[in-house]
């Protein structure tokens, strides 16, 4: 898989500036990679529910913190998440979450989730991955163009660019996020005879 310097260096040749050796480089695009990077890897992970992205932990009920109204209890958010994706009051071992409808209500509200529940929760969320060896190919790509689109003013000085290089980004994400879509999961398995059935109706 490609390194942060790698990646910095994939949006570098959109933009036409000089390569980084080094994360630790002085140099005015390195300098520029450091500053939007971070940023950069944030928005690309919050954009679409990653499977790479993906943990599931339980958390307990704050024993500070309780919403003033509208929900019973109030849960710390990991500090590694980047966005709650799902809430459950129970483990949920004998059931797929995917295909099952969720009674509990819940909303993440600043650095807490706020239910009606109360003791601890299970929670499905994207994680702040900064590794990028856990990165798929069709993540990094984009990842790469959506680095370059910020670029693109400070280093090229090229609105035009810009605008071209959001619309490549976009049509990079949307086909990383079908490939991590059919990434390895149980697969759900319908009747033939139902099939058929809604084909002759």
């Amino acid at each position: 898989m490609a390194s942060t310097v790698e990646i910095w260096n994939l949006a570098i040749t959109d933009v036409g500036g000089e390569f980084v050796v080094d994360v630790l480089q002085n140099s005015t695009v390195a300098d520029l990679c450091r500053l939007h990077y971070p940023y950069a890897l944030d928005f690309v992970l919050e954009s679409r529910d990653w499977n790479f992205a993906t943990k599931r932990i339980e958390i307990a009920e704050s024993g500070t913190i309780e919403p003033a109204f509208g929900y019973e209890s109030s849960f710390k958010i990991p500090s590694d998440a980047l966005r709650v994706m799902e809430v459950w009051d129970n483990k949920r071992t004998e059931i797929n979450t995917r295909f099952t409808n969720n009674p509990l209500q819940w909303a993440q509200e600043g650095e807490y989730i706020s239910a009606n529940t109360s003791e601890q929760v299970w929670i499905k969320y994207i994680e702040k991955v900064e590794d990028p060896n856990r990165f798929t190919g069709s993540f990094t790509a984009a990842l790469a163009k959506y680095l370059s689109y910020r670029l693109a003013i400070p280093v090229a000085q090229n609105r035009q660019l810009k605008a071209d290089l959001i619309g490549e980004y976009q049509l990079l994400l949307d086909a990383a996020s079908v490939n991590d879509g059919v990434t390895g999961r149980t697969k759900v398995l319908r009747s033939n005879v139902l099939i058929s059935a809604r084909f002759r109706n």
